[in-house]
């Protein structure tokens, strides 16, 4: 008896299992998701100097979360090359022209927004276009081809240097698939007026455009 009572019981475990897990299954909905990004490409920092010679490469890694169709969040770091210029006539025929490289890294808080569910009918877009705003904190460090021109730039700085950042910009992303995405972001982000090692009494603008993949 005690067998046949184990077997019915076994059988029924079976057999409910499985449907509670489709049920709950079907009630599963896309959101909240985490994801995880990886971005490549160029940025310049405004300056005083053909900017469009300054360009270098640039990267970053985020991870994130979506925690509604319309907002989102993520931690974004982006990194490494930058440059700056200066060019100031010495005498009246002597003119220097020069290039110096420095590194930096900035780990930024952001919140994002869905502008296609935030306007549309839907929780999901094939395309969908992201405004983002973030806060976070720069390190520029190895600034020695600029500080060794100090006699022509008397505010470069040789130590390592913090800077706030504030990030505004835009997001492209395409979903190739249902884990995959892909992205094309472009942002600006304000910095202090010394991060280029001149000052204008105004903050330092770096531009950075960048192709991505997202892995939700």
């Amino acid at each position: 008896m005690f067998k046949k009572i184990l077997a019915a019981a076994l059988l029924a475990i079976c057999t409910v299992v499985p449907t509670m897990a489709q049920q709950e299954e079907g009630a599963k909905k896309p959101f909240p998701y985490v994801f995880v990004g990886l971005q490549g490409g160029g940025q310049t920092t405004l300056t005083n100097y053909d900017n469009c010679k300054l360009i270098t490469p640039t990267a970053s890694v985020s991870v994130g979360a979506w925690f509604t169709p319309i907002l989102g969040a993520r931690l974004h770091v982006n990194g490494l090359w930058n440059q700056g210029g200066i060019k100031k006539m010495i005498d009246e025929e002597t003119a220097f022209d020069k290039k110096y490289d420095y590194k930096y890294v900035t780990p930024d808080l952001a919140l994002m927004l869905n502008m296609m569910t935030l306007f549309g009918k839907k929780d999901y877009y094939p395309v969908n276009l992201y405004l983002i705003g973030g806060v976070g904190l720069n390190t520029a460090w190895d600034n020695g081809e600029a500080y060794s021109m100090k006699n022509l730039m008397p505010l470069a700085w040789n130590e390592t240097r913090l800077s706030h950042n504030a990030r505004v910009g835009a997001q492209l992303d395409w979903n190739l698939c249902k884990r995959l995405s892909l992205n094309l972001e472009v942002a600006a982000n304000s910095l202090s007026d010394r991060y280029n090692s001149k000052v204008y009494s105004k903050d330092d603008w770096q531009l950075t455009a960048q192709l991505g993949l997202a892995f939700k």
